[in-house]
């Protein structure tokens, strides 16, 4: 079986509710993102893309940011 894919587990993570914002205004969005160990993770956007995991890098987005993307996205296209 392959290994799921960071696109496909956000999408995961999310149609599973783990994800709770904590703050959403103009500048600042903050959530946690409980992953599948049930470990918490700190992510969210000010000036860039975070995460707590080990797995986050500028160059590149973890599940959890990614996750926290989705929501992000369909918000703002929203508007």
């Amino acid at each position: 079986m392959p290994r799921e894919s960071a696109f496909t587990k956000a999408r995961r993570l999310l149609a599973e509710g783990r994800i709770t914002i904590r703050r959403a205004d103009d500048r600042t969005l903050t959530a946690e993102v409980r992953g599948d160990s049930a470990h918490v993770y700190h992510t969210g956007f000010e000036r860039e893309w975070y995460c707590s995991c080990a797995h986050a890098a500028p160059s590149t987005k973890c599940s959890h940011v990614l996750a926290l993307m989705l929501i992000y996205v369909v918000e703002d296209g929203a508007r």
